[in-house]
């Protein structure tokens, strides 16, 4: 059995001398626990051990095995006669680069499509999923995922067309909107979908705390009759319809503590190691093409392939690219800090602004931004120069290992333009809170992923209480006045309302458009009707494998 402290210490020790609390600090051990591990592997014959004598005396270490040599044909082994997901777990071990890299190719034959009368599609995954709740899919990677378990009760699409889901008719009057729901759809347990389920799941969506302020429109959500449901409004309402399009909208039920939909898959597994979606046979639409896709846990800088394992040989590949959103740099002017002084903002947009071209050199797959977060075309944004100004004491800088490149080269150029900036680390999962919690942080850097309609999603990134713009954009009342302004606004005439609060929201420098990025997935030649549908991914439920004997 592989050990991974073993092979991170062959990594970082050398042959020679080295302190035995460098050893422990190195394996995140104990000094007893240290000791113990090294006479063990002493006595197994990796290495010669040569304890020194005392407090602070050197140990000799001579290396007698090459721990990685041996490792990696242990590791081939199981890539070639294990499971995937065991496969997965051993490649994160501490291994060199050249090493880690030869795995990862053979790895990666073990991906894709796997016919064993079964059409299977095994995905890599970076981390695993977050939440599979609609109303707590925050991320991307959840988002997506909710959005192939469950269905909604209409579908907005990019051109602001309107397609029935589970709801095959509706019909609106000044404060009131009808819903007419489809029969026959069944539940991934076998169950029907009722309007008392539509109730229960729409009464959730408005009363969570995430969702409420948008939500307050609505006075009452009931069921009349049989398959039929009704939303009365306090007021007129352009977006009420609109709303029910939402992957938060999503219709579920719970069944014994479990989540369950009406989508095209279910969820069949998920633990530490991988997440398998199921195509759930009585759905009420066309029947998903895969009969199976399994995410897979992967090491971080695991290329993300998408291939059929039957094809063993060097296959042909083709790039499938889709829009993976922006980032802006939001600034926190609501802190107790010099961050609420309008010339210093001013002058951090203006630095900004004017190295912002630099940062397709950090990667080329990110786009720099001179115009806004809006898709459609706007006039590029113009930032005067302003004057220096110092600041009282160092800004906090929000940092997360997603944004860690872009952080560096950030602080860089405001300290080079004379702003002293302090770096505080938050998790990932933290930085998804950023609307409602204070990390006592000055300023950050946000990356969002826009739903299949942009205006739609631009109206929550503004207004959704997560949103990290919620406490940039002042107290509740200034926030219900702008809820309003929308909601008296016809749909079709949003993106006029979407540039006005774009530009209110760069003019007091709260918010600086910083880069535009895309998304690449390879693709073996052999998976057919790739088609991009929510936050830039690929719809799974159209996916299916050409067979190899045409």
């Amino acid at each position: 059995m592989m050990e991974p402290k073993l092979l991170t210490l062959w990594q970082h020790i050398q042959t020679g001398y080295v302190r035995q609390a460098e050893i422990a600090d190195l394996l995140e051990l104990s000094p007893k626990q240290t000791s113990r591990y090294m006479q063990r592997w002493h006595e197994e014959g990796w290495f010669r051990l040569q304890p020194g004598k005392g407090r602070g005396h050197s140990t000799k270490i001579e290396w007698v095995k090459n721990v990685e040599s041996i490792y990696e044909k242990e590791m081939e082994y199981i890539i070639n006669h294990e499971s995937i997901e065991k496969s997965a777990k051993w490649l994160t071990l501490h291994w060199s680069s050249e090493c880690k890299l030869r795995l990862m190719r053979l790895f990666q034959t073990k991906l894709g499509f796997n016919d064993e009368g079964k059409d299977k599609l095994i995905i890599p995954r970076k981390d695993p999923f977050l939440s599979f709740h609609p109303l707590e899919a925050l991320d991307i990677h959840s988002a997506n995922l909710v959005s192939n378990i469950y269905n909604r009760l209409i579908y907005l699409t990019e051109d602001n067309e309107i397609w029935p889901e589970l709801a095959h008719s509706w019909e609106s009057s000044n404060r009131l909107l009808r819903l007419y729901i489809r029969k026959g759809v069944k539940f991934h347990d076998g169950s029907y979908l009722s309007a008392d389920d539509v109730v229960r799941c729409l009464e959730s969506l408005r009363d969570h705390p995430i969702h409420r302020d948008i939500w307050f429109i609505v006075q009452r959500i009931h069921s009349p009759a049989q398959y039929v449901v009704e939303i009365n409004l306090k007021q007129k309402c352009s977006y009420i319809l609109h709303l029910l399009s939402t992957i938060n909208s999503s219709i579920y039920k719970v069944n014994n503590g479990k989540l369950i939909g009406t989508g095209s898959f279910y969820l069949e597994k998920n633990d530490e190691t991988k997440t398998i979606l199921r195509a759930f046979e009585d759905y009420y639409k066309e029947r998903a093409l895969l009969d199976c896709i399994e995410f897979v846990q992967m090491p971080m800088g695991f290329e993300t392939i998408y291939r059929s394992s039957v094809k063993e040989d060097d296959i042909e590949t083709y790039k499938v690219e889709s829009d993976s959103g922006f980032g802006i740099v939001i600034m926190n002017a609501y802190r107790n800090s010099d961050i609420n002084k309008q010339e210093v903002r001013d002058y951090i947009q203006y630095v900004i602004s004017a190295r912002r071209n630099e940062i397709n050199q950090l990667d080329p797959k990110i786009i720099p931004n001179q115009s806004g977060i809006l898709r459609s075309p706007s006039d590029p944004y113009i930032v005067d120069q302003v004057p220096f100004i110092e600041v009282s004491k160092p800004l906090v800088l929000q940092t997360t290992p997603y944004t860690e490149k872009l952080i560096f080269w950030l602080k860089g150029i405001l300290e080079t333009a004379g702003i002293p900036v302090k770096l505080k680390e938050i998790t990932f999962e933290e930085s998804l809170q950023n609307g409602y919690t204070d990390h006592g942080t000055d300023f950050f850097i946000h990356g969002e992923v826009f739903e299949m309609n942009h205006s739609l999603s631009f109206f929550h990134f503004l207004l959704l209480s997560s949103s990290p713009l919620a406490q940039v954009l002042g107290d509740k009342g200034e926030r219900f006045e702008i809820l309003n302004q929308y909601a008296n606004t016809p749909f079709e005439k949003w993106s006029e309302l979407h540039e006005q609060m774009e530009r209110r929201l760069m003019k007091s420098a709260l918010i600086l458009p910083l880069y535009y990025s895309k998304r690449s997935v390879l693709f073996s030649d052999d998976i057919m009707n790739i088609s991009i549908k929510n936050f830039g991914y690929a719809d799974f439920s159209k996916l299916w494998m050409k067979p190899t004997t045409i």
